[in-house]
Formats: structure tokens, C-alpha cells, sequence
């Protein structure tokens, strides 16, 4: 066997696979919430938004996997905006899942619309801040003030180094909150949604952490 055949040959099959079978599974449940859902609500548009959302992402990780990140972003600037914006998208929008899935906009107080309020609060500022930041630190995009990317001027990554500083906080933030959120959700007084909760608690904690685990 070449010395570099698992480097050439073996991984990027193996990282292509795994891609293709991402992009199949989270198209297929999408598609099967919205076919499949009786009772339709935001929470439920939410979730199969979210797993649409995913499938077109790793679908253009697919695609880009031929490509080094400088070929992607001097073809085609939108590259950058359309693999960075689920990055931020994705926590944010597994956070008001988990929120909605745990009774937080239910009527009547509960220990989780108390505890939660702020940090899903702080969350959707950071959520906005990187909003902008990817679109204003987007490269090679000659329309915006940091988008041509110039080694000899440090004001040109500023944009792309405050988004690197904000991205981890807001992510654990939003993984900690939905973790808390499954521990304490809001009681429902019906029997059969808190045996539904029970069941699908350690799948969504388990979710919750290979998210947080793969994001970074």
C-alpha cells in the first residue's frame, strides 16, 4: 500500500461518504415531517425548515469537497454565505426547537420560561451580530469594506476575527440552554406528552451534544 494512499484515496472517500449520507438522511426526515405531520404548527415547520437546512448544507459540503476554499471563494463568493450561515443558523434554530419541544411558549408560568428568558435573549443578539458579520466579513466580495481580502492590511480580517471570537460562546450557549431545557421542561398536565418528553430526552440530549461536538 502507498504511503499516501490513506491521504489521498482512503479519507476524502470516507469524508465524501459520510457527507452523501448526511445530505440523504436530513432531506428524508425533512421531507418526512412535512408530509407525514397531522398536527402542524411553527415548532413543526421549524424542525423540518431545520433539517432542510442541513441536507442543502452538506450538500454544498459535498460538492465543495473537490474544491480547496480559495478555489471556492475566488469562483464564487456566495460559497462563503451559504456554508457559513447554517453554521450559525442550525444552534440557534436546534435552541428554539428544544424551547418549543419542552412547553417554553405554553400558557402559564414555569420554572423554564423564567430561567430561559435571558439566555434566549442573548442568544438571538449574538445570533443577529453573526448574521451580520458573515455577510460583512464575507471574502472576495468587492461590494462590502473587508471583502477583498488584502494580506498587507490587518483591518481586512477583522470582521472574520470577531466572528471566531463570538461563534464558540454563542454555541455553547445555545447547546447548554437547550441541555438545561430538557432537564426542566415546563409540565404539561397531559400524560401522554410527558411520556413522549421522557422517551425522546436522552436522543435530543445525545443530538445536542454530537451538534455541539461537530460545530467545532
Amino acid at each position: 500500500m502507498p504511503p499516501d494512499f490513506l491521504q489521498l484515496y482512503l479519507l476524502p472517500w470516507a469524508v465524501l461518504a459520510v457527507s452523501l449520507f448526511n445530505t440523504v438522511l436530513l432531506l428524508w426526515l425533512g421531507l418526512t415531517i412535512f408530509l407525514n405531520a397531522q398536527n402542524r404548527s411553527w415548532g413543526t415547520y421549524l424542525a423540518g425548515s431545520g433539517f432542510l437546512v442541513g441536507g442543502a448544507f452538506f450538500l454544498a459540503h459535498s460538492a465543495a469537497l473537490d474544491f480547496s476554499l480559495e478555489a471556492l471563494i475566488d469562483g464564487s463568493p456566495g460559497w462563503w454565505m451559504f456554508l457559513a450561515l447554517p453554521l450559525i443558523a442550525l444552534p440557534f434554530g436546534w435552541l428554539i426547537l428544544i424551547l418549543w419541544s419542552c412547553g417554553f411558549w405554553d400558557e402559564g408560568a414555569s420554572l423554564l420560561k423564567r430561567r430561559a428568558r435571558w439566555p434566549l435573549l442573548l442568544a438571538t443578539a449574538l445570533f443577529l451580530n453573526l448574521g451580520v458579520l458573515c455577510f460583512y466579513a464575507a471574502p472576495r466580495a468587492d461590494f462590502l469594506p473587508f471583502g477583498d481580502l488584502n494580506f498587507g492590511n490587518d483591518a481586512t480580517f477583522l470582521g472574520m476575527r470577531v466572528l471566531l471570537m463570538i461563534y464558540p460562546p454563542f454555541l455553547v450557549l445555545c447547546t447548554a440552554t437547550a441541555l438545561w431545557a430538557l432537564g426542566n421542561p415546563a409540565p404539561s398536565g397531559r400524560m401522554m406528552t410527558e411520556e413522549a418528553r421522557r422517551r425522546a430526552r436522552p436522543w435530543l440530549r445525545a443530538s445536542s451534544l454530537v451538534q455541539l461536538l461537530v460545530s467545532l
